[in-house]
């Protein structure tokens, strides 16, 4: 039970700076014309890795399938 919380408490921390960053990004890229599909896509994409990371799913071991096994 404890990694699920710890687990979470990262996400939620990821979520924050990460969406701090992309609204300083965002009010900087509309300054210089960039379309916000662009900006959009790349917050969407660097969100994924940094929570995927941060809270050790980059580093997890799959299990492997049991199948066929009595």
């Amino acid at each position: 039970m404890e990694l699920r919380r710890q687990t979470w408490a990262r996400a939620i921390r990821v979520a924050v700076v990460v969406s701090v960053v992309a609204a300083l990004a965002a009010i900087g890229a509309a300054a210089i014309d960039v379309p916000q599909v662009a900006i959009v896509l790349t917050v969407i994409f660097v969100a994924f890795g940094v929570s995927w990371v941060s809270t050790g799913r980059a580093v997890q071991q799959r299990q492997p399938d049991m199948v066929g096994s009595n």
